[in-house]
């Protein structure tokens, strides 16, 4: 919890080493909160993208420029029964 009584996300490591002849434990603590709302805000707009192309009625699909598929709607799941062998879903 930060001093403004903020709760925070961090990530704690640590091992036990001497100092002058004494075991003592040396912990490392890092803020991540930033890159957990990141995360968490990407996570959203996967959400409501994936949920506006399955509302579509046409097909999409997405294609690499190596020509594999990326990705694809619920409308284009049934067209990619004919699609080329060498296309491979990445999904």
């Amino acid at each position: 919890m930060h001093k403004n009584g903020e709760r925070r996300n961090v990530s704690m490591s640590g091992e036990i080493t001497e100092l002058d002849g004494q075991p003592c434990i040396l912990a490392y603590v890092t803020d991540i909160t930033a890159r957990k709302r990141t995360e968490q805000a990407l996570a959203a707009s996967e959400t409501r993208l994936r949920a506006v192309l399955d509302g579509v009625h046409s097909g999409v699909i997405t294609i690499t420029e190596q020509g594999l598929i990326e990705s694809f709607n619920q409308s284009a799941s049934g067209c990619l029964a004919t699609v080329p062998p060498k296309w491979s879903a990445a999904m």
